[in-house]
């Protein structure tokens, strides 16, 4: 599905995350995101992996899920424009729960430095 840079500012544009930033601002992030696209089932990441990247919903849906005691309980059900990853990014804590796809999902994936770099810069940058 190749989503181009437009497409790319558009959507992080409507994520509360980057809500502010303008599209110059935008651009230079959206470009540092890598698309991922995942089956239905497929695994994205799972509890107690290493927390290397920040994720963006770009269609389909995932299920977060921790595991505790032997028990599987689910945490949350996302889907397009949603985001997740963060938490574990900031805390540079291993991940809390699992992500699985529900259904066929494209995903943009931002890795830590990027991630880290930009929000330095958008702290120093703002007034």
């Amino acid at each position: 599905m190749a989503i181009d840079t437009p497409a790319r500012i558009d959507f992080l544009n409507k994520l509360s995350l980057f809500y502010g930033l303008e599209e110059k601002e935008l651009e230079a992030i959206a470009i540092k995101f890598a698309e991922r696209t995942y089956h239905a089932g497929a695994v994205i990441f799972k509890q107690d992996d290493k927390s290397d990247s920040f994720f963006a919903i770009y269609s389909g849906k995932v299920r977060m899920s921790r595991k505790r005691d032997g028990k599987d309980t689910q945490l949350a059900i996302l889907e397009a424009r949603d985001y997740f990853g963060e938490g574990g990014l900031s805390a540079r804590k291993r991940r809390s729960g699992t992500v699985t796809t529900i259904d066929d999902a494209v995903v943009l994936e931002l890795r830590r430095k990027d991630f880290e770099g930009f929000f330095k810069k958008s702290l120093i940058s703002s007034p």
